[in-house]
């Protein structure tokens, strides 16, 4: 029995090792945790490799635009790599194999580092180029989400097959007793499931969303500076197959009339939540669809989209999961819709 218990904690330990270093976990979304292995004739040249290779691998992750922003910026990274891979914890002990030694790592980037020198990039790139801004543009933004609050599941019509014992009188042979076939219910009908949601509180996510947008340079408006209610948005969600084009257009009408040159919308919905087979920690789906609009023009302009795509979130309770997941997916979004626009010079 003392065993079994000194596994099962020993498993649950992992578990949130693995909640903490796992990328999916929003609240350590500026660290990204990468597993990566360095290979060379001594053990601190594979430690160098290893780093190196931490962030080869992190970039194999990212967006094609994402990339398209880091790769002219590689030098300057790997200049003062440690900068932007802080920190490397071995796996193990080193390896060696022939004349080369291997060392495997869990290594953390620090994206707020990378969007920091990203930013400061494409400041100076602006200022010298063609283009000049005089100051950082207006962003407002709604982002909603919603989850299964019931579902109702129809049991399909099923024909019955049995006898049944009947008689007549026959006026020769007097009563008659035999039995007949009998069905009930008839063809087979499957309704679809029902499916009744109910609105995510977004305080977290708000805040994420409304840190990427403005490390990349956005004025952030809450919505509300342009009559617009996040809530009226929430309601129409959970109420609809989607937010309907009526309230896409009531968003980017307000965004016009407030002078506000980008707005962006986001839906989300939960999935169920499971139990993660690997770690035993409660596990949560999520996706969304984004998009950012430009309404300086006579006609809204979807500038950047995402989705939809899912995200995955863990936690040691649902409501964590849940949380988790939402804010790695708006975070995650953000970024891309933001890199997007500088990918196209919009800013």
């Amino acid at each position: 029995m003392t065993g079994k218990i000194g596994h099962f904690l020993i498993g649950l330990v992992i578990g949130l090792l693995l909640s903490v270093f796992t990328s999916n976990s929003a609240y350590a979304a500026d660290y990204t945790k990468v597993k990566a292995v360095g290979q060379a004739k001594n053990k601190k040249l594979a430690r160098i490799a290893a780093r190196e290779g931490a962030f080869e691998k992190y970039l194999g992750t990212l967006d094609s635009q994402r990339v398209k922003l880091i790769e002219p910026l590689k030098p300057q990274i790997y200049s003062n790599l440690e900068t932007y891979v802080p920190e490397i914890v071995e796996i193990g002990e080193p390896e060696k194999r022939g004349r080369l030694w291997s060392i495997y790592v869990m290594a953390s980037i620090n994206e707020t580092a990378i969007e920091q020198l990203i930013s400061e990039n494409l400041g100076r790139s602006v200022s010298g180029g063609k283009t000049a801004i005089s100051e950082p543009p207006y962003l407002s933004f709604i982002f909603i989400a919603r989850r299964v609050a019931e579902v109702e599941s129809y049991k399909a019509r099923e024909v019955d097959e049995g006898t049944a014992h009947e008689s007549e009188v026959d006026d020769e042979a007097g009563t008659v007793d035999y039995d007949v076939r009998v069905e009930t219910g008839g063809l087979i009908a499957q309704k679809q499931e029902k499916v009744s949601y109910e609105a995510c509180n977004m305080t977290d996510v708000n805040a994420k969303v409304t840190e990427v947008f403005s490390k990349a340079g956005f004025q952030v408006v809450p919505p509300s500076e342009i009559d617009l209610e996040p809530v009226d948005f929430s309601k129409n969600y959970v109420e609809h197959d989607n937010l309907t084009s009526a309230m896409r257009k009531k968003a980017t009408n307000a965004a016009k009339e407030a002078e506000m040159p980008f707005i962006a919308l986001a839906t989300m919905t939960v999935g169920r939540t499971e139990k993660d087979s690997a770690t035993g920690m409660d596990k949560s789906t999520v996706t969304i669809t984004a998009q950012i609009f430009d309404t300086q023009s006579k006609f809204t302009r979807t500038m950047a989209s995402v989705g939809p795509v899912q995200f995955i979130g863990t936690g040691t309770n649902p409501k964590i999961a849940e949380t988790n997941a939402l804010i790695t997916a708006a975070t995650i979004a953000s970024r891309d819709l933001v890199d997007q626009l500088r990918a196209k010079g919009v800013y």
